[in-house]
């Protein structure tokens, strides 16, 4: 009876107790006639006293304020996860003596964790995870020796990862990622020997990895990203032989790569991006046949890469962005059909492009600003899933192919600043998707085709620096989502369309040193986020129109260089 009334007090309490039927077969008419074992989310033992409370995801709103956890001496199971239950988690939790497993995860409890959770030496799970906790974990948690999963991620936790925790001798998972936790990583950890799952990252941790890690041989996942770390990966994680995740990602590591790496044969997936390491990419890496994911972009590596790469026949996603690499990309590299993204830009790479026909899982490419040549129309195909492609800053030549307007989901296309020639196809028309394309600075002729007409997700359309001739076609108006236009540096003729009057979100229109003649448009005005005209160099006559004042977020106006007559506008003074 006793734990009946306890239910029905702490169910009264709550915001939304009379609403819907969450709780509705918790009633005082049920308490003598059943008991509470038959109601929603309550389990009995044999004896018929509660040991288990479940009421996940139900929308419960209040607090636990009025939840009496000492008239519960036989739970051991209490799961509040996903609702919206509030305030401190009272220190009174530390009482119900038998607890094995405690989910108040994902609602929105705040305060600091009550140190009296150390009292429940049966508690094999603890996950606090997704509140708004703070203040510094507890020391009182290393008591639970029994505990398998500590899980804290995702609050407003700050101070030190306390050294108690290298008690938990029978800990498997610990995450304490996406918190404020500083300092340095206890060494003590590593007593934590059946640990599998471990996650630190999104923290302030500073100081080096811990040597100690390397006793962790039964660790799959290791995650200290996103944090202050720094010095040298430890030789002593050559023992992880379990490790199928390492993700180092975003700290301030230095030295080599370690060859060691090559003998953790379980490993999928290989993160140490953004970081300070130098030296040369160890070929060792060619062992790891499982590995699917390879990010070393944002370091400082240099010399060439190596060929035995090729061997990594499952990977996914490869990225050596932003280092000093050079040399040539081997050609063995495209037998690594299962590519999804190829990050290989901002590097010193020389040379032909392997011929990337066959990688036809492409999803995202990036080999812009190296020194590669090749014939842009040889080396690619039909990508079906390709969304994002830039080579822009290289030497690559040839014309562009009419197969880019047959890939269904490209939308962004840069291929600025080469050696490109002949006409932009008007297939590319068909790439429906296509959001963002920049052919700027390279030996373009021809007209610009009116299929662009079609783009209507166009954002960014730059052809800048080429040699494009003839007239605007009116259906660059249907372009309503383009921001940016800019056609500057051609050969580009007749007036300027009335219909670019149309394009009413463009902030960036730059028409400059083309053959434009004529009067400016007086539908300009209507490009009221336009905050940079350029229409210098041209061949424009007549009056500068007043209308163009209506342009209140107009911050750069450039008409220099043109056959303009009349007075300047008076009301340009108001043009703040």
């Amino acid at each position: 009876m006793e734990e009946s009334h306890a239910l029905l007090r702490w169910k009264t309490s709550l915001q939304n107790h009379n609403n819907g039927s969450s709780l509705s077969s918790w009633t005082v008419n049920n308490v003598t006639k059943i008991g509470p074992c038959a109601w929603v989310g309550i389990h009995c033992n044999h004896g018929g006293r509660v040991n288990s409370i479940n009421l996940t995801n139900i929308g419960l709103k209040g607090t636990l304020h009025d939840f009496s956890f000492s008239s519960f001496p036989h739970l051991a199971y209490l799961d509040l996860w996903s609702n919206q239950l509030f305030g401190n988690i009272p220190p009174q939790i530390g009482n119900i003596s038998k607890l094995k497993y405690l989910d108040l995860s994902s609602n929105s409890f705040f305060g600091a964790i009550p140190p009296q959770i150390g009292h429940l030496s049966y508690l094999k799970t603890l996950n606090l995870s997704k509140n708004k906790l703070s203040g510094s974990i507890p020391l009182e948690v290393g008591r639970l020796s029994s505990l398998n999963n500590l899980t804290l991620y995702a609050n407003c936790l700050e101070g030190l990862i306390p050294h108690s925790l290298g008690n938990l001798t029978n800990l498997a998972i610990l995450y304490l990622y996406n918190n404020s936790l500083s300092g340095s990583i206890p060494s003590e950890i590593g007593n934590l020997k059946f640990l599998s799952r471990t996650a630190l990252s999104h923290n302030k941790l500073s100081g080096s990895i811990p040597h100690s890690l390397g006793n962790l041989s039964n660790l799959v996942i290791l995650f200290l990203d996103n944090n202050l770390l720094f010095g040298l990966i430890p030789s002593e994680l050559r023992n992880l032989k379990s490790l199928y995740f390492l993700e180092l990602g975003n700290n301030k590591l230095s030295g080599p790569i370690p060859h060691f790496f090559g003998n953790l044969t379980n490993l999928g997936v290989l993160y140490i991006y953004n970081n300070l390491l130098s030296g040369s990419i160890p070929c060792e890496i060619g062992n790891l046949k499982f590995l699917s994911e390879l990010n070393l972009g944002f370091n400082k590596l240099s010399n060439s890469i190596p060929v035995s790469l090729s061997n990594l026949t499952n990977l996914v996603f490869l990225s050596f962005y932003q280092n000093s690499l050079s040399g040539a990309i081997p050609k063995e590299y495209q037998n690594l059909v299962k590519l999804t993204k190829l990050l290989l830009g901002n590097n010193q790479f020389q040379g032909p492009i392997p011929n990337l026909r066959n990688l036809t899982s492409l999803v995202r490419v990036r080999l812009n600003r190296n020194y590669l040549t090749g014939n842009i129309s040889e080396s690619f195909y039909i990508y079906p899933n390709l969304t994002f492609i830039d080579l822009s800053h290289n030497n690559f030549y040839g014309e562009i192919s009419s197969d880019w307007g047959r890939c269904p989901k490209l939308d962004s296309l840069d291929f600025s600043t080469n050696n490109i020639t002949g006409n932009i196809p008007s297939e590319i028309g068909y790439s429906s998707q296509l959001e963002v394309l920049d052919l700027s600075s390279n030996h373009i002729v021809g007209e610009i085709p009116t299929e662009l007409g079609k783009l209507s997700f166009f954002i960014k359309l730059i052809l800048a620096q080429n040699q494009l001739s003839g007239q605007l076609s009116p259906k660059l108006g249907l372009l309503v989502q383009l921001e940016h236009l800019d056609l500057s540096s051609n050969r580009l003729s007749n007036s300027i369309p009335e219909s670019l009057g149309n394009l009413v979100k463009l902030h960036y229109l730059n028409l400059s040193n083309n053959h434009f003649s004529r009067e400016i448009p007086i539908k300009l005005e209507e490009l009221i986020h336009l905050s940079e005209l350029d229409l210098s160099y041209n061949f424009l006559g007549r009056e500068i129109p007043s209308q163009i004042c209506i342009m209140q977020s107009l911050e750069k106006l450039n008409l220099s260089h043109n056959s303009l007559s009349g007075v300047i506008p008076r009301c340009f003074e108001e043009m703040h």
